[in-house]
């Protein structure tokens, strides 16, 4: 997992898909295509987000999560 600027970008074993979880209604979910699988995936952070965590699940329903990770702007303000 690298954190550069406003994104965030994970790469791991091949998985069927890739989360990134956010507080409130922020993150994304990437799906592999039917067939296909993913192995790196990255989020634009908006700016406000309070923590992102990264979660990557296998087709067996096996999964690998990050600890949260707390922006700089968070840790600066402590809001």
């Amino acid at each position: 997992v690298t954190v550069e600027d406003l994104a965030v970008s994970v790469e791991c074993s091949p998985c069927r898909s890739i989360t990134f979880f956010a507080d409130s209604q922020a993150g994304t979910h990437v799906v592999a295509d039917p067939g296909e699988v993913l192995t790196s995936a990255r989020y634009e952070m908006a700016g406000r987000e309070k923590y992102v965590r990264v979660s990557c699940a296998c087709s067996n329903g096996r999964k690998a999560w990050t600890n949260p990770m707390y922006p700089v702007w968070k840790l600066e303000t402590g809001d």
